[in-house]
């Protein structure tokens, strides 16, 4: 075995090692709660994917082991199809997190997703999933290599043999499914940030009005003498002034956050 596949095989475990008990930690959380909306549908959709591609690297270690001497047909093509369908499933919840937050946030007049159109998306990423994967589960074979790369004779895991066209038709999707998605996402959350950034400034400058009654220009300054009970007064004033804003501020954000509309149990049990 060779050294890159030594570090995919050290990659993959270590990410199985972390990633099943954080997943598993993901869904006890949510499984308390008796009301979930679209976000929390999809985060569990998400954790439960990404438990399953946790489960199946043990499948892509065996690969790695014995990529040069693989030993079924059956085997190889196990192998691809549990890689292929848990990697395009991830993916595709993620971009469907990032969906959901941007409608709940950009666009909180247009409606909200409710957990029954979270559960169609999901659905709907699944369904894709299997379709993306079953052009390279049917090209998937074990291959005899004579001498071509390493000077000897090996069997490997390969789509459709040696001919190479149909191994990069084949595998096109793996490659671009990340090229696409990382573009659509790095729009989707630059566009929710500056949504929020522009929310919390006018927020910023709607409480920057609010006065409070005494603490105008009677405050105390340094090169004038007040009574201490006046100082002591004034302190207390602009203390709770201080306080109620920020507070203020983090009610405003978390309502804005959460979308500004039908954001209450009702409309969750009439989603549901």
């Amino acid at each position: 075995m060779y050294l890159y596949a030594w570090m995919v095989v050290l990659y993959r475990s270590i990410v199985s090692l972390v990633g099943i008990p954080g997943n598993i930690l993901i869904l006890f959380v949510y499984k308390r709660r008796k009301i979930l909306g679209s976000a929390q549908f999809f985060i569990n959709a998400l954790a439960i994917a990404d438990l399953y591609v946790c489960f199946v690297s043990p499948l892509a270690i065996h690969y790695y082991v014995l990529e040069l001497n693989y030993p079924s047909a059956i085997g190889c093509k196990v192998t691809i199809a549990a890689e292929s369908v848990g990697w395009y499933t991830s993916v595709g919840l993620t971009l469907a997190v990032a969906a959901d937050r941007y409608v709940a946030i950009c666009r909180p007049l247009t409606g909200r997703w409710t957990r029954r159109k979270a559960a169609n998306v999901t659905a709907l990423c699944v369904v894709l999933a299997v379709l993306l994967a079953l052009p390279e589960v049917y090209s998937a074979t074990i291959t005899l290599k004579v001498q071509r790369y390493f000077g000897f004779n090996y069997t490997a895991c390969v789509p459709h043999g040696n001919d190479y066209r149909y191994t990069y038709l084949f595998q096109l999707p793996r490659f671009l499914t990340p090229l696409i998605a990382l573009p659509i996402l790095s729009v989707i959350y630059i566009k929710i940030w500056i949504r929020v950034r522009k929310q919390s400034r006018k927020i910023l400058a709607a409480i920057g009005t609010i006065t409070v009654p005494g603490a105008g220009n009677q405050g105390c300054s340094e090169d004038r003498a007040c009574s201490s009970d006046k100082c002591n007064e004034e302190m207390r004033l602009r203390h709770n002034m201080t306080t109620n804003r920020n507070q203020l501020l983090i009610s405003l954000n978390h309502r804005a956050l959460r979308g500004r509309s039908r954001n209450c149990k009702i409309c969750l049990k009439r989603e549901m």
